[in-house]
């Protein structure tokens, strides 16, 4: 069977179950390796549901790691404290600016690029700074700005004039470069920066990409060469071979750009973000990606 080109259909032949991997981005050879620094968004009824597994599995590949959160807590290695009232939803902007003020007062000159995460989010970080390498991103006085792709939904025509080059996700995470964070800081968050006044009911990610649209940060896409999303909204099995999706995917069709296929197409060999991972599934992707090997298998 031939597969087909519309949005959420699979074959499945055999053949659509081996994972076609492509021409993967090999990284120039002077380039050094990245070194990130990890913003995890949590609340104190999470951190020992959700904060401290982060800090367990995948934030161990940051090369620094700090929670927002409105408690010290010493299970926690290191926090940046908010006001409380801050952990209601629609006070998230305020939240995450404020972490960003604190992550360029302290790591701005010790770290690259900087990852904010939400504490149900699994990342990649190895694969992470391969795509920063291998698209050569190292050292750039540009701002940047990238994650998963999106638009507003079809109903908010007033963001779709605010945002024609749409936003990042928060829940998948967004990365900033160094010039992209302190030109955040420095202007869009500084004493006369338009970002203090951006609507906080339309989410957090859309503010900040209301914010780097403004401040003319450069979008970068993460897709690769064959249109495989590196950065996915669902742990994959939800996109798996099947002929339908067990969640309702009507909002990725209309807000991502090339919206998602079913089967081995839906993913990047060189995943990088997943979104909604509950705590014991993020020990799970540690063990297979860290500690299994597969006999055979070139690299491992």
């Amino acid at each position: 069977m031939v597969q087909k080109k519309e949005k959420y259909t699979i074959t499945l032949a055999a053949e659509s179950l081996l994972f076609p991997f492509g021409n993967a981005s090999i990284p120039p050879a002077h380039i050094k390796e990245p070194k990130v620094a990890c913003m995890v968004v949590t609340t104190p009824k999470y951190h020992m549901l959700r904060a401290v597994h982060v800090m367990a599995t995948w934030g161990r590949h940051c090369n620094w790691i700090v929670f927002l959160t409105s408690k010290r807590d010493p299970l926690l290695r290191e926090v940046i404290i908010t006001p409380s009232e801050d952990e209601n939803y629609d006070r998230l902007w305020w939240k995450v600016s404020h972490g960003f003020k604190m992550v360029h007062s302290k790591y701005l000159d010790m770290a690259d690029f900087f990852v904010k995460a939400d504490d149900d989010t699994y990342i990649v970080m190895e694969n992470l700074k391969h795509f920063i390498m291998a698209k050569d991103l190292m050292g750039l006085e540009e701002p940047l700005y990238m994650g998963l792709h999106l638009f507003p939904l079809p109903n908010y025509e007033s963001l779709k004039k605010d945002l024609p080059k749409g936003f990042f996700s928060g829940g998948n995470g967004y990365i900033l470069n160094k010039a992209a964070l302190d030109l955040l800081v420095k202007k869009g968050l500084g004493p006369s920066g338009d970002c203090h006044q951006l609507e906080e009911h339309h989410g957090e990610d859309v503010a900040m990409g209301h914010c780097m649209t403004s401040l003319g940060a450069k979008f970068v896409d993460t897709d690769d060469p064959d249109g495989r999303h590196r950065f996915v909204p669902y742990l994959p099995h939800v996109f798996l071979p099947s002929s339908h999706l067990p969640v309702d995917g009507s909002w990725m069709e209309s807000q991502m750009p090339a919206g998602v296929s079913l089967g081995l197409q839906c993913c990047s060999p060189e995943l990088i973000s997943i979104h909604y991972v509950p705590s014991n599934i993020m020990y799970l992707l540690e063990y297979l990606l860290y500690h299994v090997r597969v006999a055979g298998v070139h690299g491992r």
